[in-house]
């Protein structure tokens, strides 16, 4: 998570969690997304509305990211695009629990899933395909329908009725475009989408709403406050987790030497002597790297304007410590 939580507003593309909220910032660029990956065309804005729960919630060992937005348009159609930035065990399975979602989540009940046309779209940061048949290809598109079948358990007040427009589209975020050219002016506009998530720089966007988008979303102060108070506040998630991993790997390493060092300290003690200096190069090692990883995370807090006094509480270390790398930036 430390890749997250270090860059700056400037340097995150899409897939970091505090540019999900352009979705409800921007409602071009949701009619945009909707357009190039679903087929779904917004001929007006009034007619979307769009909400993006929790985008800046702090990071608790990578599993309270709430990445999506909902988007109810024209009253008979619901998406939820979720931007997926860590691989899961099956994301289509994750994609059918987030299509769940928006099946139950009707104001005047399930009696209008059979008029309301649903969709789930997952952007995968990776290749949600690999190791199967379908790696390297762009997208899956899943169609659940039912049939107009007495028989079957689709049915309201006891009466069969059709299960259809419920569809879950699965992209692949690192298609290798050099591999395999886009086929269609469709692809290509989804090619341009997903290079488009990977840069961070609004210049280097080949979409003109894509980049004005972004332009504008980063260039907002309230959006700049916002990621700080994200950046600080995960930050002190994270480092607590780092001490007390650090805490209990050093722990369980002690216990093991020492447990080591009673049952064969009369029959290995030269042996153990090497063990111990190995041990304790290891441990040296250990620690430099911890606290290369702390200065790192410090010097980012010093970057976005926090006081001495304040990164000395968050990161449990001394006010000299940091006065002294802030002289070094």
């Amino acid at each position: 998570m430390e890749e997250i939580i270090l860059k700056s507003l400037e340097d995150m593309n899409m897939y970091d969690p505090p540019l999900m909220g352009i979705f409800e910032y921007n409602k071009t660029y949701t009619a945009y997304s909707l357009k190039v990956l679903a087929g779904i065309e917004v001929d007006d804005m009034e007619d979307m509305f769009v909400k993006v729960e929790n985008f800046l919630a702090p990071i608790k060992n990578g599993r309270s990211m709430r990445m999506d937005a909902r988007i109810n348009l024209r009253g008979n159609i619901r998406a939820d695009i979720k931007i997926q930035k860590f691989r899961n065990k099956d994301e289509l399975e994750r994609a059918l629990y987030y299509l769940g979602g928006l099946l139950v989540d009707f104001s005047k009940g399930i009696e209008n899933i059979p008029q309301t046309r649903s969709i789930v779209v997952f952007i995968c940061d990776f290749d949600p395909f690999k190791g199967t048949p379908y790696e390297g290809v762009t997208r899956m598109r899943y169609t659940l329908k039912s049939e107009d079948d007495s028989d079957r358990f689709n049915t309201i007040g006891g009466e069969p009725y059709p299960f259809e427009g419920v569809n879950v589209l699965i992209y692949n975020g690192k298609k290798v475009w050099s591999e395999e050219n886009p086929r269609s002016d469709e692809e290509e506009a989804v090619r341009v989408y997903l290079e488009d998530m990977q840069k961070a720089d609004p210049r280097d966007m080949k979409s003109s709403v894509a980049a004005n988008a972004v332009s504008e979303y980063k260039g907002d102060p309230k959006i700049m406050d916002k990621t700080k108070k994200w950046v600080e506040e995960t930050f002190k998630e994270r480092m607590e987790e780092l001490n007390e991993d650090h805490r209990k790997k050093m722990n369980a390493q002690k216990e093991e030497y020492e447990n080591k060092l009673s049952t064969q300290k009369d029959e290995y003690e030269d042996k153990l002597n090497l063990q111990k200096d190995a041990y304790e190069d290891k441990l040296n090692l250990q620690k430099d790297e911890y606290e290369e990883k702390i200065d790192a995370m410090i010097s980012n807090l010093i970057s976005i304007g926090m006081d001495d006094e304040s990164i000395s509480e968050i990161a449990k270390v001394s006010v000299e410590r940091v006065a002294e790398l802030r002289k070094k930036k």
